[in-house]
C-alpha cells in the first residue's frame, strides 16, 4: 500500500513513514501546512495525481486548510485516516476532523467511547520509537550534561516543572533544557540562562544529546490516561537513556517504574531519585537497558505501521 502523509513532522518523517517502509509498504511525505491555505487544494490534488496513494494520513493540527483536504479526498476517492495525537486536550477539535475521516486513531483510550458515540471508526495508536533513529550513538560531547530536558515550556505543565525540573536546578546539578518559552518572560516559570540550551533542539541531534546525558527528564500534558504520554517517553527509552519522568497513569500502565524508567510525583522524590542514580552508574545503565529493550520489543513504529495496515484493510 502507498500512504501519502500530509505533514512532514519528525513524528512522521522519522517515525510512522519509515515504519511502513520497514514492513514493506510505501510512504510519501509532504508539508501541506507549508503551502498557502488558498493553494493547498491544488497542491494536494497534484500530489495525489503524482503518487497515486491508497490512503491519505494526517496527524495533529498542522495548520491545514481542512475544507480543502476534505474536498480533495472526496474528489479523488482516497480514504483519509486521522491520528488524534492532541487527545484528550484538544478532543472536540479531533471530533470535527473525524467527521471527514474514514478511520481515527487516538493516543488516548479514554476518548474511544465519544468517537463511537458519533459513529466514527476508531482505535488507539500510541507513540513509539524508531530503532534506526532512536538508539545510542556517540555522545554529543559539545552538549554533554548530567541531566537534560528537551521540551517546550507550556503553562499546563508548570506544576510538573516544579516537581521534576526546578528541584534539580535549585540543588545545583548540571541541568540543561532545550525548547521554547523558558527565558522569554511569557511563561510563569523561567530558567536561569545557565540552564538553557537555546531554542528548539534540532530533532536529528536528539540521539547524541540523550546518549551524552546521565539522566533524561520527561514532562507531560496528561496525567490520568492509561495510554497517553508524550512522544518523549518512547524516544528517550529508544535512545537508551535513563529516563526520569513525571509519575502518570500511562507510565504505570505501560511500563514498570524502577525497572524500565524512573517516576517521580514530588520534588522530594525527584531529589532522592536523582541523587541515588547519579551516584550509581550501574543502576542507571540497568534501567536504561531494560527500558530500551521493552520499547524495541513492544513499541516500535514498525509495529504501529502494522496497526495502521490492519485498520486500512478493515475499510475494504
Amino acid at each position: 500500500m502507498h500512504f501519502l502523509f500530509t505533514n512532514n513532522s519528525p513524528l512522521i518523517k522519522y517515525g510512522l513513514a519509515p515504519g511502513l517502509v520497514d514492513i514493506g509498504h510505501d510512504a510519501s511525505v509532504i508539508g501541506l501546512w507549508q503551502i498557502p491555505a488558498d493553494q493547498q487544494e491544488a497542491y494536494l490534488k497534484h500530489c495525489i495525481d503524482r503518487v497515486k496513494p491508497d490512503v491519505l494520513f494526517t496527524e495533529g493540527f498542522p495548520g491545514l486548510n481542512w475544507n480543502a483536504l476534505e474536498a480533495v479526498k472526496n474528489a479523488r476517492g482516497v480514504p483519509h485516516i486521522y491520528w488524534a495525537i492532541e487527545d484528550p486536550v484538544q478532543h472536540p477539535r479531533s471530533l470535527e476532523i473525524a467527521s471527514f475521516s474514514e478511520f481515527v486513531f487516538t493516543t488516548t483510550v479514554e476518548c474511544l467511547p465519544s468517537y463511537a458515540a458519533r459513529g466514527h471508526r476508531a482505535d488507539t495508536m500510541l507513540f513509539a520509537c524508531n530503532p534506526h533513529m532512536h538508539r545510542r550513538v556517540p555522545a554529543d560531547l559539545s552538549r554533554s550534561h548530567d541531566i537534560v530536558l528537551v521540551a517546550s515550556n507550556y503553562h499546563q505543565r508548570s506544576e510538573q516543572v516544579k516537581k521534576i525540573l526546578l528541584p534539580l536546578i535549585e540543588d545545583g546539578y548540571d541541568v540543561v533544557v532545550w525548547g521554547y518559552g523558558w527565558t522569554d518572560g511569557e511563561a510563569p516559570i523561567q530558567l536561569p540562562a545557565v540552564n538553557y540550551g537555546g531554542g528548539i533542539l534540532p530533532y536529528e541531534d536528539l540521539p547524541g544529546v540523550y546518549s551524552a546525558a546521565k539522566i533524561v527528564l520527561g514532562l507531560h500534558l496528561v496525567e490520568d490516561s492509561r495510554t497517553q504520554s508524550s512522544m518523549r517517553t518512547y524516544e528517550a527509552l529508544g535512545c537508551g537513556a535513563c529516563y526520569l519522568t513525571y509519575d502518570t497513569l500511562a507510565h504505570r500502565s505501560l511500563f514498570q517504574p524502577g525497572e524500565h524508567l524512573l517516576c517521580s510525583g514530588s520534588a522530594e522524590d525527584t531529589r532522592r531519585i536523582a541523587a541515588e542514580y547519579l551516584r550509581n552508574p550501574d543502576r542507571r545503565q540497568a534501567v536504561a537497558s531494560a527500558g530500551q529493550a521493552l520499547v524495541y520489543k513492544e513499541h516500535t513504529y514498525a509495529q504501529r505501521a502494522s496497526e495502521l495496515i490492519r485498520a486500512v484493510e478493515s475499510l475494504r
